[in-house]
């Protein structure tokens, strides 16, 4: 699989020295987000999932002081951006590797589906784009544990064209195609497309 460097906006921020920051990484360039925003965001949820102290991850990340999967610099938990990209950011998780069947799917170009991917290896999140890495290291050919990509809409609206929303017309003002909805005149929020009627 061919390799583009790209550090998702961290120099840019300035972020400056190495760090374990692929999740956020990989979450900002797949979703066109701002590093920073990413970080943020990410560390409100290592917070709040921190507080819960439910698990051995969690009473982890409690502990605070800069160590592993305690900020978005040094490894995440799972259980923090699998919330965050399935119920926010709205991507779909596919797993390809299962108990005892050994590696399935490796990031290899014809082995992963076409669009904006978040590919989950061992120990590694990395973003692949239309086949090909998006990342700071090359990490092709290694096993692929499942991928987050984002699903078509179940219908396709123009942009402009009227509809109807909550039983009043409407217009289509602009479709966001990373989180899947509308943006309709004289509402606010992403509506998905499941929720708006054709106007006849």
């Amino acid at each position: 699989m061919d390799f583009k460097y790209n550090d998702g906006g961290r120099a840019e921020s300035a972020y400056k020295g190495s760090a374990g920051d692929c999740v956020t990484r990989a979450i900002a360039i797949v979703t066109g987000k701002t590093y920073t925003e990413v970080y943020a965001r990410l560390y409100e949820e290592i917070k709040k999932f921190a507080a819960t102290k439910r698990s051995a991850a969690a009473k982890k990340a409690a502990r605070g002081g800069g160590r592993s999967g305690t900020t978005p610099r040094n490894g995440i938990s799972k259980k923090v951006y699998h919330k965050y990209l399935v119920e926010e950011i709205g991507m779909k998780w596919t797993p390809t590797m299962f108990v005892g069947q050994g590696c399935k799917v490796h990031l290899i170009k014809k082995e992963l589906p076409p669009g904006k991917l978040i590919v989950q290896c061992a120990k590694h999140l990395t973003s692949v784009i239309d086949g090909m890495i998006n990342d700071t290291w090359d990490c092709s050919d290694k096993c692929v544990y499942g991928y987050y990509s984002f699903s078509p809409p179940a219908k396709k609206f123009a942009i402009g064209e009227e509809v109807i929303y909550q039983g009043k017309k409407t217009v289509i003002i602009s479709f966001i195609p990373d989180l899947n909805k509308y943006l309709l005149a004289g509402f606010g929020g992403h509506i998905s497309s499941e929720d708006i009627i054709f106007e006849r």
